[in-house]
């Protein structure tokens, strides 16, 4: 991402590592998938990218509210 010239960047995660910890269990723990999305948005940091999240039947949909562009995308309309 450093090289390049993208200005928006669709990160598309088939299971989102950490998704189901969405709060702390015990004080001084870190909230898993707040510290993956802060991973991958310091990797664009030093350039003005737009980062886009998309997973499919994330286990909380409160976890959306932790980066402005997330897309949770779910199956089970297709079942029902």
């Amino acid at each position: 991402m450093v090289r390049g010239e993208a200005d928006d960047i669709t990160i598309i995660f088939p299971y989102f590592p950490g998704a189901r910890q969405d709060r702390k269990r015990r004080r001084g723990e870190p909230i898993n998938i707040v510290a993956n999305i802060n991973n991958l948005r310091g990797t664009a940091h030093d350039q003005v990218v737009r980062l886009r999240f998309m997973t499919a039947d994330l286990h909380s949909a409160q976890s959306q509210a932790l980066a402005t562009r997330f897309d949770n995308l779910s199956a089970m309309p297709l079942f029902i």
